[in-house]
C-alpha cells in the first residue's frame, strides 16, 4: 500500500508542484506533508488523506477527451494538433484572425491534425465538430519581442514613483500632469522613457491600502493620480474649482493617502455630477459610452466590485471571502440588483477609470516604462470578478535569498495555472495589453513567474513553500505577440533566485534582463566591468527594493534592516556588513581604473577602510560606468539624482518603514536640472 506521503508527492508532481527545492546557497530543502496538502487545495486539488488524494489523482491523472483551451505555436512553424485519444471522425474549421477560413476532415483515430498552412502572427480559432464548441484558442507568435532597430542609439530613462513627484499645483500626491512634465523634460533631454510603479487601481475605501505591488486590480488605473484641474469638467464646476488644498498636505514629506483620497473624493463627486449634468448627451458622453463598452463585463465588474466593498466595508469588512454569499459571486442576481440599483456608484467608477485612461495617454506619449505587479490582492477586484483564474489559500513569495534571509511571503494571489489550461490565457493577454497601453517598455515585476513562483500555504511562515511550474514556452510565445504588437519593449525583472536556463529563454524571446550594479560580481566577490554587461538588458544603480547608492555607500540600508530585526541572527549581520566593507575599496578601484574617478575623488569618499563618506562624484561616477556598458536600457533613479539615502520600500517591512510614501524634496524641474549632471 502506498503510503499518504507518497501519495501526495505523486499528485504534487502531476499539478506542477516541486516536492523539494534549492535556495541561493545551493542547499536543497524537501517541501513537507502539510505544505503540499495545503498547497494542492489551494490549486483546486482535494488532499487531505490518503483517500482523497487516489481519488483526486484518480480524477485529474486518468485518460481524458477534453482539448486544451489555447495552443500556442511559432508563426513560422506548422501547427500541429494532438487530439484525444479514440477521437471520432470529425469535420474542422479554422478561423483566421483575419477573418479567413479553412475547412477539413479528420479521419476516426487520428492522433493529431496537422493544419494546411503555417498560422499567420495573431489570435486564431479551430472548431471541431465533435468537440466543445467554443473550440481551442491558436495563437500564432513571432517568437521575438519588440525591440529598438538595430544600430538605434541606446535608449535611457528615468525611474521615478509618481506618488513622489512634487510641484506647486498637485494636491498632495503626484499626479499624471507631473509626469507629462516629467515625459517632455526627459524627451528634450534626448532620453526615451520615463519608468514609473505600478499604477495599479488600489482600494479607493481603503486609502491606507498603498502598495502598489498589491493592487485590487492589474487591468484598471489608480484614480487617486488624476489631475482634478486636468478634468475638462473642472472648467464647469465652481463647487468643485472652489475646495482648496491644505499648505500642510502640499509640504509634507510623506504623502497622506487617506487626506489626499478625503480630498480628492469629495472632488470626484462633484466632477460626475457636472459630467452627468453638461455631457452625458454630448459628444464627450459618446466618448465615455464607447469607453464603457470597449472594457465590457471586465470594466463593469471592476466598478461593480468596488461600490460593493465601500457598501458593505462597516458591516463585512473589505474581504470579498466574508461578505454574504450572494455578493461573492460576480454573475449572482443580488450583485446585478446592487448595480442597477446604485448606477451612479457603478458609473463613477467608470468615469474615473475613463478620465485616468485619458490623462495617461496625454501624459505618456508612448514614452512610458510601465510596471507589472507579480500579483493581486487576493480579496480585489480581479480575483472576485474573475476566482477561477486565481490562486486561493496560498501567498506568493520569494524563499531566502540574498535580499531577505527569511523569505518573503507578499500576500498576493495570482494566476492559477490550472485555469491557463482549462480556460486559456485570456487573463494574462488582459493584463499584458492594460500594462502596455501609452507605454514604450514594460517591466514584468518578477519574471521568473512565467516559469516558477513560490508559493506559500496561508498560515505558514515563506520556508515552508515550495515551486509551482507554468508553462514557460507559451507565456513566452505571448509576451513576444503582444510586444511587437504593442511596440512595446519588455524588461524582465530575474533578481533572486533563477532557474537554470531561465535567462537564455528571455533572450531568445527578445525580453531584456535586470543588470543592477551592486549584483553585478565576479567570482572572486569584484565588481564586473562594463563590457561584461549583456546587450540585451536594462542596467541600473539600483531598484526601489533596494538602497539607493547613497545608502549603499554608507552602510544605512544594513543598519536599518538590523535595527529592525530583519537578520536572522547575528552572523548573517556581520557577514553583510563585512561584505560591504570589502565592496567599496573593490568599486573605486574600478571606477578608477576605468578614468571614471580621480584618486583623489576616491580618497574622500574612503579616507580608511570602514569609514566611508558619501560624495556626489560616486554618483556620478557610476552613472558613467553603466553609460559605457552595452545594455540597451540604462536607466536612473531619481532618488540617486538628488543624493538621498532613505529607502523607497524595505521588503519585508509594512508599518515599519514609510513604504511607497516618500515624497521627493524637490519639484519637477529641480529634478530634470539634477538630471544634467549624469548626462
Amino acid at each position: 500500500m502506498i503510503d499518504y506521503p507518497e501519495l501526495l508527492r505523486r499528485l504534487a508532481r502531476h499539478a506542477g508542484i516541486a516536492p523539494r527545492w534549492r535556495d541561493v546557497w545551493n542547499q536543497e530543502h524537501a517541501v513537507s506533508a502539510d505544505s503540499l496538502a495545503a498547497l494542492l487545495g489551494a490549486m483546486g486539488l482535494p488532499a487531505g488523506d490518503a483517500a482523497t488524494v487516489r481519488a483526486t489523482l484518480a480524477a485529474v491523472a486518468g485518460p481524458s477527451d477534453a482539448l486544451p483551451a489555447a495552443l500556442t505555436f511559432d508563426a513560422a512553424a506548422t501547427a500541429v494538433v494532438t487530439l484525444p485519444r479514440g477521437a471520432p471522425a470529425q469535420d474542422w474549421l479554422l478561423e483566421l484572425e483575419n477573418g479567413r477560413q479553412r475547412r477539413g476532415k479528420v479521419e476516426a483515430g487520428a492522433v493529431s491534425l496537422t493544419l494546411p498552412l503555417t498560422l499567420p502572427e495573431g489570435y486564431h480559432r479551430l472548431r471541431l465538430s465533435k468537440a466543445a464548441p467554443g473550440g481551442i484558442a491558436l495563437i500564432a507568435s513571432p517568437g521575438s519581442g519588440h525591440l529598438p532597430s538595430p544600430g538605434a542609439r541606446r535608449a535611457w530613462g528615468l525611474a521615478v514613483q509618481l506618488y513622489s513627484l512634487r510641484s506647486d499645483r498637485q494636491w498632495g500626491i503626484g499626479d499624471f500632469t507631473d509626469l507629462a512634465e516629467l515625459v517632455k523634460g526627459v524627451k528634450a533631454r534626448r532620453g526615451n522613457l520615463v519608468g514609473v510603479n505600478p499604477l495599479h487601481a488600489l482600494f479607493p475605501a481603503l486609502p491606507g491600502t498603498v502598495s502598489p505591488y498589491s493592487p485590487s486590480s492589474r487591468l484598471f488605473l489608480n484614480p487617486l493620480y488624476i489631475d482634478v484641474t486636468a478634468v475638462p469638467d473642472f472648467a464647469d464646476s465652481e463647487k468643485v474649482q472652489a475646495l482648496t488644498v491644505d499648505a500642510a498636505l502640499q509640504a509634507a514629506p510623506l504623502v497622506d493617502y487617506p487626506e489626499v483620497a478625503r480630498l480628492k473624493s469629495r472632488a470626484f463627486d462633484l466632477l460626475w455630477a457636472s459630467f452627468k449634468t453638461h455631457h452625458l448627451a454630448s459628444e464627450r458622453g459618446v466618448a465615455f459610452q464607447r469607453f464603457r463598452q470597449e472594457g465590457g463585463a471586465t470594466l463593469e465588474r471592476f466598478a461593480q466590485f468596488h461600490a460593493l466593498q465601500a457598501a458593505l466595508l462597516d458591516e463585512h469588512g473589505p474581504c470579498w471571502g466574508a461578505w454574504p454569499a450572494a455578493y461573492r459571486d460576480a454573475e449572482s442576481p443580488a450583485v446585478a440588483r446592487f448595480a442597477a440599483e446604485h448606477s451612479d456608484a457603478v458609473e463613477r467608477h467608470i468615469y474615473l477609470q475613463w478620465e485616468a485612461d485619458r490623462q495617461l495617454a496625454a501624459a505618456g506619449a508612448g514614452r512610458l516604462y510601465r510596471d507589472l505587479a507579480t500579483g493581486t490582492d487576493p480579496w480585489g477586484a480581479d480575483s472576485w470578478g474573475h476566482p477561477s483564474c486565481y490562486l486561493t489559500g496560498a501567498s506568493v513569495g520569494a524563499p531566502p535569498d540574498l535580499l531577505n534571509r527569511s523569505g518573503q511571503k507578499w500576500g498576493l494571489t495570482t494566476f492559477s495555472p490550472f485555469a491557463f489550461r482549462t480556460q486559456g490565457y485570456g487573463a494574462f493577454i488582459a493584463a499584458l495589453r492594460a500594462n502596455m497601453r501609452h507605454a514604450g517598455a514594460l517591466r514584468i515585476d518578477h519574471v521568473m513567474g512565467l516559469t516558477r513562483l513560490f508559493l506559500i500555504p496561508e498560515a505558514m511562515p515563506a520556508t515552508e513553500g515550495a515551486y509551482i511550474r507554468y508553462p514557460l514556452p507559451d507565456l513566452l510565445r505571448i509576451v513576444a505577440l503582444e510586444s511587437r504588437r504593442q511596440r512595446c519593449m519588455v524588461v524582465g525583472e530575474d533578481l533572486g533566485t533563477v532557474p537554470h536556463g531561465f535567462r537564455p529563454a528571455l533572450r531568445q524571446a527578445g525580453i531584456l534582463s535586470c543588470r543592477v550594479l551592486p549584483f553585478e560580481r565576479t567570482e572572486d566577490g569584484g565588481f564586473k566591468p562594463p563590457s561584461r554587461y549583456p546587450a540585451l538588458a536594462a542596467a541600473s544603480a539600483g531598484t526601489h527594493d533596494l538602497a539607493p547608492i547613497k545608502a549603499w555607500w554608507l552602510g544605512a540600508d544594513i543598519r536599518l534592516r538590523d535595527a529592525l530585526a530583519q537578520f536572522p541572527d547575528r552572523s548573517m549581520h556581520e557577514s553583510e556588513a563585512a561584505d560591504r566593507s570589502r565592496a567599496r575599496p573593490r568599486l573605486l578601484a574600478l571606477l578608477r581604473q576605468l578614468g571614471l574617478l580621480t584618486e583623489a575623488a576616491a580618497a574622500i569618499l574612503l579616507p580608511e577602510p570602514g569609514r566611508p563618506i558619501f560624495d556626489p562624484a560616486l554618483t556620478v561616477a557610476i552613472h558613467r560606468f553603466l553609460q559605457r556598458t552595452p545594455c540597451a536600457l540604462v536607466l536612473y533613479q531619481a532618488e540617486d539624482l538628488l543624493g538621498l539615502a532613505e529607502m523607497v520600500n524595505l521588503p519585508g517591512t509594512i508599518d515599519e518603514h514609510p513604504n511607497w510614501r516618500r515624497r521627493l524634496g524637490v519639484p519637477v524641474a529641480s529634478l530634470l536640472g539634477a538630471l544634467e549632471t549624469m548626462l
